[in-house]
C-alpha cells in the first residue's frame, strides 16, 4: 500500500494499495530504510532461506537468491545493502553471513565458525537542515544531469589522450619503416654494384621460380579377409 497526504495535514491522507504478491514462500517481510525496496524472506526451516528482492514502485522482483538455514535478514541504514546470515543461536553449523546490495546482487559470501550476530554501524545524523534536504532532493535531477555531462568530458578526454597516444605510436613506426625501406634500399644497391650490376636482384620476385614436388608416402597397409 501507499499512503499519501494531502495539504501537508495527516488528517487529509488515502491509502492506495499498489499490489498483491500471492503464494509467496515467505515468513518474514523486510522493509528498506529509505522504503521503495523490500525483502521477502522464508527463514529457519520452514523455508531454509528463500530470498526474493522486490522494488514495490513499479511492483518488479529484482533479484532472488537462497541462503541455506538463514536466520536473520538486516539492512543497512543507507538502504544499499542487506545482510542475511546464520546464526549460532540458532545453528550449529554453516554459520556465516552474505552481503548484498538493494537488487539482490550477492557481493560477499563468509563463513566463520560460531558465528553469532551482523550488525551494520549506525547512520550518523545529517549535518544538513531540512530546508537544505529538501532543496538538494528537489535538484537532484540537474545535479545528475551535471555528473553526467562531467562523466561524459572526462571519457571522452580519455579517449582523445589514447588516441592521441596511437597516432604518436603510427607515426613512430611508419618513420620506422620509412627509414628501413631507406636502408634495404642502399643495400640493396650496393650488393648489386658488387656483383657488377647482374641482373639478379634478391629483393625481386620475379628473380625467383617456384617448383612444387608432390611425394607420395604409403603409411600402412591393412588386408581384410571378406
Amino acid at each position: 500500500y501507499q499512503r499519501r497526504v494531502h495539504g501537508g495535514s495527516k488528517e487529509h491522507q488515502s491509502v492506495r494499495c499498489l499490489g498483491c504478491l500471492p503464494k509467496k514462500q515467505a515468513n518474514h517481510l523486510y522493509w528498506s530504510p529509505k522504503g521503495t525496496h523490500i525483502v521477502l524472506a522464508g527463514l529457519l526451516k520452514t523455508f531454509n532461506g528463500i530470498l526474493e528482492f522486490w522494488n514495490v514502485s513499479n511492483m518488479e522482483m529484482t533479484g532472488a537468491g537462497e541462503y541455506f538455514m538463514c536466520t536473520d535478514v538486516e539492512w543497512d541504514p543507507s538502504g544499499r545493502y542487506v545482510c542475511t546470515s546464520v546464526s549460532y543461536y540458532r545453528h550449529q553449523m554453516e554459520n556465516g553471513y552474505i552481503i548484498w546490495n538493494f537488487q539482490g546482487n550477492q557481493l560477499l559470501n563468509l563463513t566463520l565458525d560460531k558465528f553469532y550476530q551482523f550488525s551494520f554501524r549506525p547512520r550518523p545524523q545529517t549535518l544538513l537542515s531540512e530546508a537544505k534536504l529538501k532543496k538538494i532532493q528537489s535538484g537532484l535531477k540537474s545535479l545528475a544531469a551535471g555528473y553526467k555531462e562531467e562523466e561524459r568530458n572526462l571519457r571522452k578526454q580519455e579517449q582523445d589522450v589514447a588516441n592521441q597516444q596511437r597516432r604518436e605510436q603510427m607515426e613512430t613506426f611508419t618513420r620506422f619503416l620509412k627509414n628501413r625501406r631507406a636502408e634495404n634500399r642502399d643495400l640493396t644497391a650496393r650488393r648489386r654494384a658488387s656483383r657488377k650490376n647482374c641482373d639478379y636482384n634478391s629483393d625481386d620476385q620475379s628473380c625467383f621460380s617456384v617448383v612444387e614436388e608432390m611425394v607420395e608416402e604409403v603409411l600402412s597397409i591393412e588386408e581384410e579377409e571378406m
